[in-house]
């Protein structure tokens, strides 16, 4: 029986050890005032109109979010192309 308890007691005290550790919490910066949509940024990207733009290439980038925070791109790039620089 006494076992059991020490047992118990081991579970309990790792358990509250486990939840008593700090978790990380990570921030992104948050603007004051939404930004307005310039081009070639667009409430909605639709991957469908992007090939369509870009008819046949093989390897093409679109920048899609540029909001003066942050800069997102649709990447298209064919099996053993060489990454290029943005």
């Amino acid at each position: 029986m006494s076992a059991r308890l020490v047992l118990a007691v081991l579970i309990v005290a790792f358990t509250a050890a486990a939840q008593s550790e700090k978790q990380k919490v990570f921030y992104f910066p948050k603007p004051l005032a939404r930004t307005a949509y310039r081009p070639p940024m667009k409430p909605v990207t639709r991957l469908a109109d992007l090939k369509a733009k870009h008819g046949g290439e093989e390897n093409w980038r679109e920048l899609v979010i540029d909001d003066g925070n942050s800069k997102g791109y649709m990447v298209q790039e064919g099996p053993g192309s060489q990454l290029r620089g943005l």
